[in-house]
């Protein structure tokens, strides 16, 4: 049975917003109350260690033996490559929720039932969300393997109408830490910096996904090749299963 530690209530740490031009740049790491007001109606929450150790190492081994990743090539700005990580994609309902698709790449879902604990993990991040009632509770899991520090995904919003215009999403990291960046769409230098992995949980609410970007941050050099791996899972809920591949209208960049 998976272990975490209980939703905190309260917590003393503090917010703070950050200035920056590139989010390569090495900036400290934030520490805040669980939940953020990003304001226009936005809101992040973040849980350091939401796993127990013990609970993290194990499902960090599993998912990284028995998870048939792929590497396939996308389509940016009028090119193919190589999608710089490892991904693969389950749902609850695989026969009914349709594929996901972004950047030209279409990813068929297995069922979440085929990797052991992926559905408990489900519903730990649907508690530390708040998602009660059945109809929001998630449904599908991208998982992103970051093998360096070299694999990363660039500035995006997750905007498919695959989704909703304002989705709940959670992100739960386990392996090496990695920087994650939210930027304002307009004001580009309003930026709030995590560094995730370990059991790290991440939640973006309401709409986050209007109104604000994210990036994990490519790293370069001898610095890159010394990171570990990082593997992230993405829980949303599929509403719309027809519109796989549309977006809403706001922009979205994903490599």
């Amino acid at each position: 049975m998976l272990t975490s530690k209980k939703r905190p209530r309260d917590d003393s740490t503090h917010t703070e917003k950050i200035k920056e031009t590139d989010c390569s740049t090495s900036d400290p790491i934030l520490t805040h109350d669980p939940w953020i007001d990003l304001h226009q109606g936005s809101f992040v929450g973040y849980w350091r260690n939401a796993l127990g150790a013990e609970t993290h190492h194990l499902l960090l081994e599993r998912l990284l033996t028995q998870v048939a990743w792929q590497q396939r090539d996308v389509n940016i700005m009028g090119k193919r490559i190589p999608q710089p990580r490892f991904v693969a994609y389950f749902a609850l309902n695989p026969e009914t929720q349709g594929t996901y698709e972004y950047t030209g790449l279409a990813l068929a879902p297995s069922h979440m039932s085929d990797i052991p604990g992926l559905l408990e993990l489900k519903e730990l991040a649907q508690n530390f969300a708040g998602l009660t009632s059945e109809e929001e509770q998630f449904n599908s899991c991208l998982v992103n393997l970051y093998r360096s520090g070299a694999d990363h995904v660039g500035w995006h919003t997750d905007n498919e109408k695959l989704y909703d215009a304002n989705p709940t999403i959670a992100s739960l990291s386990l392996g090496t830490r990695r920087s994650f960046i939210l930027r304002n769409k307009t004001d580009h230098a309003t930026k709030y910096k995590f560094l995730l992995g370990d059991g790290d949980l991440l939640v973006m609410k309401g709409t986050v996904q209007q109104y604000w970007q994210h990036c994990i941050v490519k790293m370069t050099g001898k610095k890159a090749a010394e990171i570990g791996p990082r593997i992230n899972l993405t829980f949303r809920r599929v509403k719309n299963p027809g519109a796989a591949g549309e977006v809403h209208n706001n922009s979205k960049q994903l490599s």
